[in-house]
């Protein structure tokens, strides 16, 4: 590891590997009567657990609604006929973002960043499928091209300036185009750029980046950008978000 700029990232109280926003969910079985002539209800247990700050959202004939409150949920039809029960948090979460940018020289930039998110609409988020937010939060840092330009220079290591304006970057992208996840508002509240020494898988993963970008060019067709690929993360000090 060279060096490293930052600007503070809060902690967050999320256990690494964990989703967000869907904190869980279950598939749920028929409804059962208690007694014969009382009619069918769900039972607590049928449901995943439901910590505080977070919502409890039925699927039910291929949509999504949000639980009814009050004592008689778990009787309500809408409880009754769910094929799924998903809890999502509303609590605004910190949500780490951690890549590597494509390189082509023996030293790599890691980014490190921060987004303060919370869920607006949770049946938006759940009918676009947004059961983890990070990988888009990825996406939208490496969909970048100025980004990309900065990751690539083969000076990456020697002149700090390029750190800077990474950072820089970052979070005036965030104030003309934020990222767009459905039903979440996310911001960028704290960013670490890393420079470390490449390692093999890594060398790989910007070559195989590089080859599909020109053949895309050659195409002429528009780019699509996603994560790159390897272990990126296991010479990273553990000091987390």
């Amino acid at each position: 590891m060279h060096e490293t700029v930052s600007l503070p990232i809060a902690p967050s109280d999320r256990s690494e590997g964990s989703e967000y926003p869907v904190v869980g969910s279950t598939t749920l079985l028929p409804a059962t009567r208690r007694w014969l002539l009382l009619p069918p209800r769900r039972s607590v247990g049928d449901l995943p657990p439901r910590p505080a700050g977070s919502v409890l959202v039925f699927q039910t004939d291929g949509r999504f609604v949000v639980a009814p409150s009050g004592a008689g949920m778990l009787k309500s039809e809408i409880a009754v006929h769910a094929e799924a029960a998903v809890v999502i948090s509303t609590r605004r979460e910190m949500v780490p973002a951690i890549v590597p940018l494509p390189s082509t020289s023996r030293d790599c930039i890691v980014l490190e960043v921060g987004f303060s998110c919370r869920v607006l609409d949770p049946i938006s988020v759940l009918e676009a499928g947004c059961f983890d937010a990070r990988p888009q939060l990825e996406s939208y840092l490496l969909d970048d091209d100025v980004l990309r330009m900065l990751g690539a220079r083969d000076d990456v290591a020697a002149n700090p300036e390029v750190a800077k304006r990474i950072l820089a970057r970052i979070f005036a992208r965030m104030e003309l185009e934020p990222p767009e996840l459905p039903g979440i508002s996310a911001v960028v509240v704290g960013t670490r750029v890393k420079i470390q020494a490449e390692i093999p898988q890594q060398r790989r993963a910007s070559e195989d980046y590089y080859l599909h970008q020109d053949e895309t060019d050659r195409l002429g067709a528009s780019a699509s950008f996603g994560p790159v690929g390897g272990d990126f993360d296991s010479s990273l000090p553990g000091d987390g978000f």
